[in-house]
Parts: C-alpha cells; structure tokens; sequence
C-alpha cells in the first residue's frame, strides 16, 4: 500500500483537496519494504555515525504513517527557490504547515510558507526539544508524539494555543 501526497504552491486554498496535477509524492506504508527498497544495509541503522543515510526521509514516512492512520489527507507544499513544508494539513479553515526534520534545523521555509498563507501555528516535529514558541507561532513536538497531533488534527480540535484572524 502507498500513501499519495497532493503538491500544493504558494496560497494554499481552502478546502484542501485532491487534484490531478500530476505532481504529488508517495510513500510507501510498509516499513520493512521500505527499508528494503532504500538499500540501506541494516547493520547501518545500528551505527550511531552511520544513521545519518536518509534518516530524514524515515522521519518523513513515520509522519506520513500517522497521520493516514487517522484518515488525515497528505499534502505538500513549495514555494519559491528550494522552500518547502513535508505536510500541509487543514485544521478548521486553516492550512497547518507540518515540517518534520531529523534534528533542529532551520525555519526558512516556515518564513516562506507564511508570505503565501494566513499566519496559523505550525508544527515542527524533529528529536529537538518540544514545546511552543508564542514569538513564532511555532509547535514543536518530538517524533514520538506525532500520534497524539494526528489524533487532534482527526478530532478537528484546534491545535492553536491562541486563535489567529
């Protein structure tokens, strides 16, 4: 079984839904096939200095896993030059832009999302420290409580601290 991801660009409209673009993103559902078709030798994932091979794009499947576990339709977006958020899911009528990256990383692309879209929390799920930032308008949870959002998100509760206009 694989799971379609919908492209969307620029502003994201309103209710999201499914169109033949052509451009869209699979992932694969079964996990030990997807480890088998990355040709990454499983010793690999046991190395700490070796775990570093498509680890990202792991990251990006659990989420993906989650998230149509709850029946939640996948979406991407990209802006301009290399910007991009994994997800953009609806919650109420709000795009919530979902990044997901292994460590920290950078939010460039949260900045470029926001020129296009109406100003609403994000999500930043990596291994980084978990928690809100009210200056950002940025959650940030772990992978491991990816569950809990997608169960929110399924729910139509809000996941905002604070409502935005």
């Amino acid at each position: 079984m694989v799971y379609r991801s919908e492209k969307k660009e620029g502003t994201v409209p309103l209710p999201l839904s499914e169109e033949d673009s052509g451009l869209f993103r699979y992932y694969l559902a079964d996990t030990g096939m997807f480890v088998h078709q990355s040709r990454i030798p499983r010793s690999d994932f046991m190395v700490k200095d070796k775990r570093r091979t498509l680890s990202g794009t792991f990251y990006e499947k659990y989420v993906a896993d989650e998230l149509r576990a709850k029946e939640i339709a996948l979406f991407y977006w990209t802006g301009k030059k290399s910007n991009g958020m994994e997800f953009a899911v609806q919650n109420g009528p709000y795009a919530v832009p979902i990044d997901v990256k292994k460590n920290a990383g950078k939010k460039n692309s949260l900045d470029a999302f926001r020129t296009f879209n109406p100003k609403y929390t994000a999500v930043k799920i990596s291994s980084g420290n978990y928690g809100y930032d009210p200056e950002r308008d940025l959650l940030s949870i772990q992978l491991y409580q990816t569950f809990l959002l997608a169960e929110q998100l399924s729910k139509g509760e809000s996941i905002t601290p604070r409502m935005r206009d």
